[in-house]
């Protein structure tokens, strides 16, 4: 795997861009957005986002250069050469070098999200865009499929293989995710947060899809409990404290609109089994870190969210050699966050998950879910797991996707690599968790 400094040294392609004629919004402090406008011969114009490093990490083209102009100034972006404070400054910004710009691809406008009215073809498209919500859930359960139960202590030579397989991790996941869409498309979203008569009809639309999932994909590997839950005609809970909850509940924190909504909509998602108080803490946790995340958070953030709710005083190196079989909330949770914060891109916060042992599949499904909200997942992750998910899984898939970006709630991860922290955690603190 290549390392971070690897990484930095490593230059992508550079992009010719013809015009000077910087646009800029002001993003935050001491951070700008900047745009250039290209025209092309056939009238189109592509506007290319640039950061402050020159590097472009996002383009949409438009119909005609009149367009693109409308639209720059329609979301907010201003011509620098009618500021005063950047026509008077030198270099030019966004300052780049030698006249070519580097593209690091960062969809934020492109996705919809930070744009309103995208020309037609942008947003998500299934057939042209094979990433859909959830997938870093998806990946972290398929990969770890073969390693589940296992002590390999070591990171895996490869993560894909034949024999792996998607199991009840990804099953509930996408069963969370239908039954969540269902339940909100004929609520109100703020009555919903202040009513308990229509928070008990929202569970039980969840439930009952739970259920129809469940039944379906009857050997996807469930637990006795839930299987017995599955089973029966009742929709009571059984007081579960389990990782089950935590794993299911990704959609919950990219179809919220508010931290208190992500929150909300994870108790929603586990009390249909898991009414324990762990397991409602595990799951609003992890809906927590993707919602903050994909609101532009960062580790820091994740970090002391996390730790009003659990206590994160180890390293995965200090835990590992004790690390074994643990499916509570309390004993994966915190796991699974530290798995994202010492990883310096998606494929390591999987291959970190394996390397721990036990019931990896899950650990890898909740880390995952949690990195997908931050980082980029590449292309020989992403496409393998098409093959493997069967018709119903992926259009349930590409239906939440297509929720989301019908909302402007989806945009993928924007990192490819970012540091690792580092802590100073050490083999007594890690025996808390044990």
């Amino acid at each position: 795997m290549q390392s971070m400094d690897e990484y930095e040294k490593q230059n992508s392609s550079p992009i010719e861009i013809a015009s000077r004629n910087f646009w800029y919004k002001i993003i935050g402090m001491l951070h700008q957005d900047w745009a250039l406008v290209d025209a092309h011969d056939d009238t189109t114009a592509t506007v290319y986002f640039l950061n402050d490093c020159s590097e472009v990490f996002d383009q949409v083209t438009f119909p005609s250069k009149a367009e693109a102009v409308n639209g720059l100034s329609e979301n907010g972006f201003s011509l620098a050469t009618q500021s005063d404070f950047f026509v008077n400054r030198t270099p030019q910004p966004p300052f780049a070098l030698c006249g070519k710009f580097h593209y690091h691809y960062r969809p934020m406008y492109s996705s919809g999200k930070y744009w309103k009215d995208l020309p037609e073809g942008y947003g998500y498209n299934p057939a042209t865009n094979p990433h859909f919500v959830m997938s870093g859930t998806v990946i972290g359960d398929i990969a770890g499929s073969v390693y589940e139960g296992s002590f390999l202590k070591r990171i895996p030579k490869k993560l894909l293989t034949a024999d792996c397989r998607f199991t009840d991790d990804t099953v509930l996941t996408c069963a969370v995710a239908v039954g969540l869409i269902t339940a909100l498309s004929s609520t109100d979203r703020e009555a919903l947060a202040n009513s308990t008569e229509l928070q008990e009809a929202a569970t039980r639309t969840i439930a009952l899809t739970v259920k129809e999932y469940a039944r379906d994909y009857l050997h996807a590997g469930y637990g006795k409990s839930f299987s017995r839950w599955v089973g029966s005609d009742s929709l009571e809970p059984y007081n579960s404290y389990g990782n089950g909850v935590a794993m299911r509940v990704s959609f919950a924190g990219w179809y919220a609109t508010s931290l208190e909504e992500a929150q909300l909509f994870a108790k929603l998602s586990a009390q249909i089994t898991h009414n324990h108080p762990q397991a409602i803490k595990g799951a609003s946790v992890v809906a927590a870190c993707i919602y903050i995340l994909k609101s532009g958070g960062n580790k820091e953030d994740v970090l002391q969210f996390a730790r009003k709710h659990y206590n994160l005083d180890f390293t995965l190196d200090a835990l590992r050699p004790i690390h074994s079989s643990n499916i509570t909330c309390e004993g994966t949770v915190p796991v699974a966050i530290m798995l994202f914060l010492e990883s310096y891109c998606f494929k390591h916060i999987i291959e970190l998950a394996i390397s721990m042992g036990g019931d990896v599949d899950t650990l890898a499904a909740i880390a995952g879910s949690i990195g997908e909200a931050f980082y980029t997942i590449p292309d020989e992750l992403q496409h393998p797991i098409l093959k493997i998910l069967d018709a119903k899984l992926l259009a349930s898939f590409q239906k939440a996707t297509t929720e989301l970006d019908s909302k402007k709630l989806w945009i993928r991860g924007r990192k490819d690599m970012e540091y690792p922290f580092k802590f100073k955690g050490n083999i007594v603190s890690a025996t808390v968790l044990w």
